[in-house]
């Protein structure tokens, strides 16, 4: 994802929401992939405090470098 961000700069505008749904399409293309063990866990400051929490389009908020980004997207 790292690498990602570094060559399409226009992405900082990247939700907890935007985020799931582009490590998911990263992850299709490996030759093993069978699909998601779960619902992923994409969480931005607060929301990380949120059991189970799960990122909806019109509510994710905004990833940003001043606040703990977390990620469970099983294996």
């Amino acid at each position: 994802m790292e690498d990602y961000l570094k060559k399409n700069p226009a992405q900082t505008e990247m939700t907890e929401y935007t985020a799931a749904k582009k490590l998911e399409e990263f992850r299709k293309t490996r030759d093993l992939y069978k699909g998601p063990s779960f619902d992923t866990i994409s969480s931005m400051g607060p929301n990380g405090a949120i059991i189970h929490y799960k990122p909806e389009k019109t509510t994710a908020l905004r990833m940003n470098n001043q606040e703990i980004y977390l990620l469970d997207s099983g294996v």
